[in-house]
C-alpha cells in the first residue's frame, strides 16, 4: 500500500527528517537490551578502533571521531548523563579505545524514574514548544517518525540545497563517523533538544560553532541510488521525539495538487 507521505510535500522552511537510527558497534546482552543501551541490530559503526574487542554489556568502546555526544545521541542518552556515569567533563575530549560506561551503576532504578515521568504525547505540544523551531529544508515527505523504528523523518529534495538550523543553538557535532548518516551535523539547542541533520554531501559548520535559526549549516547530499534527501532527527533529554510534533503547523505539509 502506497504510504499517505508521498502526497504531501514541504513547504519552504517545512522541515527535513532523516530515518531509522544512529549507528554503533557494541557488545549487547539481555541486560543491556533491557536497560536500553543497545542499538537496533543493523547499526554499525565505521572506523572500529582495533582495541575495541570483548566489550561487555552495558558498555560502548570509543571509535576514532566520536564525541561524548554523538555517542550519547546514538544511544538516546544525554551528553551529561553519559559524562557523569564515566566521572568526564561534558565537554571533555574522546579518544579511540576508551570504553564507556552507558548506563548508570543502578540503571534499573535510574529506568524506573525515568519511564515514571511524564512525557507529552505529539498531539500535546505546546505552541510555544513548536514556536521554537523551523523547518530546516522543503521538499518532500518520504518517511515518517516510527516508519519500521525510524527515530526521525526524510524528506527528499535536490542536491546542493541549503540546510538550515531548526533553532538557535551550538555545533556538537559535525563529521561522517556515523556511516548511516554520512556527513551530519548535531546541535544542541536549550531546554533538552537537540537536533541531527544527516546525508549532507558538504557540511558548512565545525564543532563548536554557536548557529542561529535558519543559518546554513550543510548542503543536501544524495544516496547511492541518486535520491536527494535529507534526515531529520529531534531528541528532547535524549530520547527521540516525533518532529512533525515540534515544528510549525502553519508550514506544514500540502496536498500535492
Amino acid at each position: 500500500m502506497k504510504s499517505w507521505l508521498g502526497s504531501f510535500m514541504v513547504r519552504p522552511g517545512r522541515g527535513a527528517g532523516w530515518a531509522s537510527g544512529l549507528v554503533a558497534t557494541v557488545a549487547v546482552t539481555t541486560a543491556a537490551t533491557l536497560s536500553g543501551c543497545a542499538f537496533d541490530g543493523d547499526f554499525e559503526r565505521g572506523g572500529a578502533a582495533s582495541a575495541c574487542h570483548g566489550v561487555i554489556a552495558g558498555y560502548y568502546c570509543v571509535k576514532p571521531n566520536d564525541t561524548l555526544q554523538s555517542v550519547a545521541f546514538a544511544f538516546g542518552r544525554t551528553a551529561r548523563d553519559v559524562a557523569q556515569w564515566n566521572s568526564l567533563e561534558e565537554n571533555a575530549p574522546l579518544h579511540a579505545g576508551q570504553t564507556l560506561r552507558m548506563g548508570p551503576p543502578d540503571w534499573r532504578a535510574w529506568h524506573d524514574g525515568a519511564s515514571a515521568q511524564a512525557q507529552p504525547s505529539a498531539g500535546a505540544v505546546s505552541a510555544s514548544a513548536s514556536s521554537r523551531f523551523v523547518w530546516p529544508v522543503s521538499g518532500v515527505i518520504v518517511r515518517e517518525f516510527g516508519a519500521d523504528g525510524a527515530r526521525g523523518i526524510e524528506i527528499a529534495g535536490h542536491a546542493g540545497t541549503p540546510i538550515r538550523a531548526a533553532a538557535p543553538g551550538r555545533v556538537v557535532y559535525a563529521g561522517d563517523s556515523i556511516k548511516a548518516y554520512g556527513l551530519m551535523v548535531i546541535v544542541k539547542h536549550e531546554n533538552g533538544y537537540v537536533t541531527a541533520y544527516g546525508n549532507n554531501r558538504r557540511l558548512l559548520v565545525a564543532e563548536g560553532d554557536p548557529v542561529q535559526q535558519g543559518a546554513s549549516i550543510a548542503e543536501m547530499g544524495a544516496r547511492a541510488d541518486g535520491q536527494a534527501l535529507l534526515q531529520f532527527e529531534m531528541r528532547e533529554g535524549g530520547k527521540p521525539v516525533d518532529p512533525l510534533a515540534h515544528l510549525p503547523a502553519g508550514s506544514g505539509p500540502l496536498t500535492q495538487p
